[in-house]
C-alpha cells in the first residue's frame, strides 16, 4: 500500500468476537482501505455498526 500510495487505516492486532462464538479471531494486522476515512481515529471497532476490515493478515 505504501508503494502504490494507497491511503489506509491500520488497526494492528484486533480481536473480533461474536456472542455466539466460544472464542474470537485475532489477526496480526487489519487494514481499512475503502472505508479508511470513516474509520480514521476510532479506538474500537463495533462490527454491528462499523464495516469489517478490507484486509486482515
Amino acid at each position: 500500500m505504501d508503494e502504490l500510495e494507497i491511503d489506509c487505516e491500520c488497526f494492528g492486532s484486533t480481536t473480533f468476537k461474536q456472542e455466539n462464538m466460544d472464542s474470537g479471531i485475532e489477526p496480526d494486522q487489519c487494514f481499512y482501505i475503502q472505508n479508511q476515512a470513516q474509520m480514521r481515529g476510532k479506538r474500537r471497532i463495533d462490527l454491528t455498526l462499523d464495516p469489517p476490515p478490507d484486509l486482515t493478515i
